[in-house]
């Protein structure tokens, strides 16, 4: 599960779509989850992609949720998985 706090940042479209088979998204303060148990601050302008292991555990954090930080959460996926292939 990939938590979202704040506005996705740009690219955000073409990410999901690679990685569509393994990432499910979720608006995290629409979703009335907690942003501090995550360790992403408090605040209107706060952002922060947070990725959740299968156990329950955080696996990756980008702080505050921008290019950068999806361009690296990109990165690591692509350590331990296969991206999605062009939708059929």
């Amino acid at each position: 599960m990939l938590l979202i706090f704040g506005a996705a940042p740009a690219g955000w479209e073409g990410f999901l779509q690679c990685w569509r088979l393994l990432l499910q998204p979720v608006e995290a303060r629409t979703s009335g989850l907690d942003p501090t148990l995550a360790g992403v601050p408090q605040g209107d302008g706060a952002s922060a992609l947070v990725l959740v292991r299968p156990d329950g555990m955080l696996g990756w954090r980008s702080l505050p949720a921008d290019g950068e930080g999806l361009a690296a959460l990109d990165a690591h996926l692509n350590r331990w998985f296969i991206p999605a292939g062009p939708e059929t």
